[in-house]
């Protein structure tokens, strides 16, 4: 089992919902036998995957994939949901982005504006300010991204912002083994007799040759 796993985790484009499954599969067949190989085997695979392992990212994941996911047995210890919930904001922040404004600077701003406009003028200004407001609050009631991961946890149910972490989550690679194969087919290419090839080039000829293999 350990090889098979080594071959399917060799694949292109293996990401962490794959690679967890393959790994616990490994282990639940190892952990079955009795023969003392197996078990040696079963120790240092779940020593040397619990430290590169990071629990808030993996658990996450299979949480957004599954709520019921973290309720199994399983062979790693599972991220506390306030951990979860925590890297979920911070990623959510970093991916789409916040709509949090500075009260402070807008109230001077507004200060300023009223003393040098006329009564018509600030007339406008507060009426303009209570539409700009309500879109605001419709925008920060959008992007409260504590509140959907708290949602997430009562309903079982993914908004449209969970959507689109999960999808983005799931491109996250498993393993370095297609960059791997890129250093390698790029080595093979620029050799001392073909040294003069310009990364553009390098980059357009390993294109079409991945290309036309996948084809």
């Amino acid at each position: 089992p350990a090889k098979l796993a080594v071959q399917f985790l060799s694949k292109d484009a293996v990401n962490i919902l794959e690679c967890e499954a393959i790994i616990n599969f490994v282990l639940d067949k190892l952990q079955n036998q009795s023969h003392r190989l197996a078990q040696e085997l079963y120790s240092a695979i779940q020593e040397k995957v619990s430290k590169r392992r990071k629990d808030a990212f993996q658990s996450l994941v299979l949480y957004l994939n599954n709520s019921t996911n973290l309720l199994s047995e399983n062979h790693f210890k599972h991220a506390s949901v306030y951990s979860m919930n925590k890297l979920a904001v911070t990623l959510m922040e970093r991916l789409f982005g916040t709509t949090e404004s500075n009260d402070e600077e807008d109230q001077e701003v507004t200060a300023q504006e009223e003393s040098s406009s006329s009564l018509a003028q600030q007339l406008a200004e507060a009426v303009s300010t209570m539409k700009n407001s309500t879109n605001k609050e419709s925008k920060s009631t959008e992007m409260d991204y504590k509140k959907e991961m708290g949602l997430y946890g009562k309903t079982k149910q993914r908004t449209a912002n969970l959507d689109r972490l999960l999808e983005a989550l799931r491109t996250v690679q498993a393993t370095s083994v297609t960059s791997e194969r890129n250093f390698s087919e790029a080595n093979n290419l620029v050799s001392k007799v073909r040294n003069r090839f310009g990364d553009e080039n390098i980059n357009a000829i390993l294109f079409l040759k991945c290309y036309f293999r996948n084809k």
